[in-house]
């Protein structure tokens, strides 16, 4: 029910890892920590999602990174915002009737604590941190009606934009998320989202 004379925002559903945060150097960082082997060839954005093991590193290596990943404060202690992240809440903290849920696939048994405190650390007063797989981000965009959806993985956004027409869907250009986009805004920037949103 709309209620006559209120406003009401728009609905966020934002990804965490490539959206908000460098996941990429920190855990690149954690594998060199770990196995001694700095094998990063890249000038820029790795051009594949799953660079580490294109580059060679091997499956007990990978598995160990992930073990490290989860028993540890990584999220929080290890993980960089992108530049821009904080004028882009700060902007979005601007529309108090606009709703934000932070949509994340990120794994350990505290990884939604640690994703609240680096949340808290980039100025997200009171964060919604929501934990689905990737092929469930679709479901949950359509079942809490968002308005808007941001992510970096491009099968993600392609299946949200088919499966709620009316998200504006956007994928963050990257590297990794490099293909045809039917139906998904490509952007190279927070604040162009910002821009298209008028905002």
């Amino acid at each position: 029910m709309v209620l006559r004379g209120c406003h009401l925002g728009l609905r966020w559903g934002i990804d965490l890892d490539g959206v908000l945060a460098q996941f990429n150097p920190a855990f690149r960082q954690l594998l060199v920590e770990q196995t001694g082997r700095d094998l990063w060839t890249y000038h820029a954005d790795p051009p594949i999602w799953d660079w580490p093991e294109a580059l060679g590193y091997f499956a007990e290596e990978l598995d160990a990174a992930w073990e490290a990943v989860c028993l540890t404060p990584f999220w929080v202690d290890k993980v960089e915002a992108y530049p821009g992240v904080d004028t882009f809440l700060h902007q979005l903290d601007s529309h108090p009737d606009d709703v934000l849920y932070f949509i994340t696939s990120r794994v350990g048994p505290r990884a939604k604590h640690y994703t609240e405190c680096w949340l808290r650390q980039v100025g997200v007063r009171n964060p919604t941190v929501l934990m689905a797989e990737a092929a469930d981000k679709p479901l949950l965009v359509e079942g809490l009606r968002l308005g808007v959806f941001v992510d970096d993985h491009l099968l993600t956004c392609l299946r949200t934009a088919q499966a709620c027409p009316r998200c504006h869907v956007y994928v963050l250009n990257h590297g990794w998320n490099q293909g045809e986009a039917e139906g998904v805004a490509r952007v190279d920037s927070l604040l162009e989202i910002l821009e298209r949103e008028g905002i």
